[in-house]
C-alpha cells in the first residue's frame, strides 16, 4: 500500500463562538513509520516465525489427540508422523520469505 497517507483530525471548538472546524494533519506512511528499515524487516520476520511456531503447536495438538484417542498409548507409535507433519505445514508459512 504506498503511497497511503495518514490523517488525523482534529475539531476545534472555541469557547466564544459555535463554530467547529477541523484541522487535518496528513502524513506519508515514510514519515509516520517508528521503526527503521532493518529492525522493520527483523519485526516482519520475528511475526512470520511466531506465526509458524502457532501453526505447528496448533497442528501437532490436534494430531497428538487424534492418535491418542485413536488407540491406547497410540501417541508414542504416531510420534515421529506427527511431528513430521505438524513440522511441514509450519513450514509452509516461512516458504518464499527472504530477508533482504
Amino acid at each position: 500500500m504506498r503511497g497511503t497517507k495518514i490523517v488525523k483530525s482534529t475539531t476545534v471548538v472555541r469557547p466564544d463562538s459555535r463554530i467547529r472546524y477541523t484541522v487535518y494533519r496528513v502524513k506519508s506512511r515514510s514519515q509516520a513509520r517508528s521503526e527503521a528499515p532493518a529492525v522493520e524487516t527483523l519485526g516482519r520476520l520475528q511475526r512470520r516465525l511466531a506465526r509458524a511456531q502457532g501453526v505447528f503447536a496448533d497442528n501437532y495438538l490436534a494430531r497428538h489427540e487424534r492418535s491418542r484417542r485413536k488407540k491406547r498409548n497410540g501417541w508414542i507409535r504416531d510420534e515421529p508422523y506427527n511431528f513430521l507433519r505438524a513440522l511441514s505445514k509450519a513450514s509452509r508459512k516461512l516458504r518464499g520469505f527472504s530477508l533482504f
